[in-house]
């Protein structure tokens, strides 16, 4: 598991998920928040973190390890039909029965109501991403980093505004 991996996971395992450890590189505005010393001994614990992300009203999913040997390693659900959890949540039994032994990633559907902006790292999204900051007031959302070191932000969308799944 790389440096990055460890960090995110000790991240959620903290049970703040918002926080982020930069990347080299990293746009001063995407680094106000500080790492507490303790959450790096915290153990991962993929139950746990997936009941927080329940609890917070999230659809969590186990997906492949990073070192899985497949297309999109920490990146591919291993459930065969994931996607009834982006139409609703799981129960929290069923979120304990998915990641009692789960040792991989966790995942997370996407719910009606919400989307998810991909900030890419790769492509130049973070400077993109810091200039839509400078431009005007963004409407808070949880981040999480990815894995090739960008962000995903998650946004409700109003109620009434409506986007087509798959696009």
């Amino acid at each position: 598991m790389g440096t990055r991996d460890k960090l995110r996971r000790e991240q959620i395992q903290n049970g703040d998920w918002t926080q982020r450890t930069p990347p080299k590189n990293r746009p001063a505005s995407l680094d106000s928040t500080p790492q507490p010393p303790e959450v790096a001994a915290a153990p991962f614990n993929p139950l746990k973190i997936a009941l927080r992300y329940h609890a917070l009203g999230f659809s969590p999913i186990p997906v492949c390890g990073p070192d899985h040997q497949c297309d999109s390693p920490g990146k591919t659900p291993h459930l065969p039909g994931w996607n009834r959890y982006g139409q609703a949540r799981p129960t929290e039994a069923e979120v304990t029965r998915l990641f009692l032994h789960h040792q991989g990633n966790i995942g997370l559907a996407v719910l009606p109501g919400q989307i998810v902006m991909d900030v890419d790292a790769r492509s130049g999204g973070l400077a993109t991403w810091d200039l839509l900051l400078t431009m005007g007031k963004i409407p808070d959302g949880p981040q999480a980093m990815t894995g090739g070191g960008g962000l995903h932000i998650w946004f409700r969308l109003p109620p009434d505004v409506k986007v087509k799944a798959g696009g």
